[in-house]
């Protein structure tokens, strides 16, 4: 019997690392990952003749990873986004040049039987091989009695295929040590070792 997930999930363990000529560079943790959204880009097209509808193709064209952050760090932001740091400032401007990333996260799963009840039945690891971060967008919030709250950091990438055509990979743990495993699965998609 397949297991039931509820709809509860918590995103963890967002990692990074730079696409290189010969492989990823150094693997970079995110700070304060709080939701991460991938929405696949299809393109529809209809073959027709003799005035109908013969086929409809769907095509995967890429996709959209959309992170959300709080408390990033500025040498993240500006490392995903192609901004460059001096004297401590942070610049944003035409020459920037966002750098082609691999990007790992993990999802935690929770029993649905018993949704108020934190019980962790799993894990699953997703790798996204290529991903280009648009420069960041950030959201203040301000509050009455005790001024600005800690905001949070929006980063959109797009993502690409890899030479196997694949856009995103997943893989699900449900063992003993399913996070460690996870954790491992990821590290390794980004050049790592366990």
């Amino acid at each position: 019997m397949a297991k039931k997930y509820s709809s509860k999930v918590n995103v963890e363990l967002g990692q990074f690392a730079i696409l290189e000529a010969d492989g990823y560079g150094t693997i970079t943790q995110l700070a304060g990952l709080k939701t991460s959204e991938y929405a696949p880009v299809v393109a529809t097209a209809n073959i027709e003749g003799d005035g109908e509808v013969l086929d409809i193709i769907n095509e995967l064209t890429s996709a959209t990873l959309t992170d959300t952050t709080a408390g990033e760090t500025e040498e993240n932001l500006s490392t995903l986004s192609g901004q460059t740091i001096e004297n401590g400032e942070i610049s944003e401007g035409i020459s920037d040049n966002p750098p082609i990333v691999g990007r790992t996260y993990i999802a935690k799963l929770y029993s649905k039987e018993n949704p108020d009840e934190d019980r962790v039945i799993g894990y699953i690891a997703y790798f996204c091989p290529k991903v280009k971060y648009a420069p960041i967008t950030d959201s203040l919030t301000s509050k009455t009695s005790s001024g600005i709250t800690p905001s949070t950091t929006t980063l959109t990438g797009t993502c690409f295929s890899d030479d196997a055509g694949k856009f995103r990979y997943r893989k699900s743990f449900t063992t003993a040590t399913a996070y460690a495993d996870a954790q491992a699965w990821c590290t390794t998609k980004l050049g790592g070792t366990e």
